[in-house]
């Protein structure tokens, strides 16, 4: 199998609904090039270990009780990146300047739910 970094979003899917791969696996994995890459390329401004660890393992109980994990939603497990331009609520929303820094979200955006 090609390195994590390297597959689609469909193909990590996949992946996960046939178990060769785990939420938990998947979002560690990205955490840690996060981590290491991110002051050279300076993709993210602010980055949520806690929260994408939490909904990983949300994912990982829900791929695990599901009976058929066909009737999962389609990209269950796979970590996303949210632009802060959408509230996510107690995320900081820099709406892309520093300028604009507020303490965080008061709600979710209904796409974000």
């Amino acid at each position: 199998m090609a390195q994590i970094h390297e597959l689609t979003m469909i193909e990590l899917a996949a992946a996960i609904r046939a178990g060769e791969l785990s939420p938990v696996a998947v979002t560690d994995h990205y955490l840690r090039r996060t981590t290491e890459l991110n002051d050279q390329v300076g993709a993210f401004y602010t980055i949520t270990p806690e929260f994408a660890a939490d909904q990983a393992r949300e994912a990982e109980k829900a791929v695990a009780a599901a009976d058929d994990p066909a009737d999962l939603p389609p990209l269950t497990g796979v970590p996303n990146q949210i632009k802060d331009l959408n509230m996510v609520a107690g995320v900081r929303q820099t709406l892309g300047s520093i300028r604009y820094g507020y303490g965080g979200g008061l709600c979710n955006r209904t796409q974000l739910a």
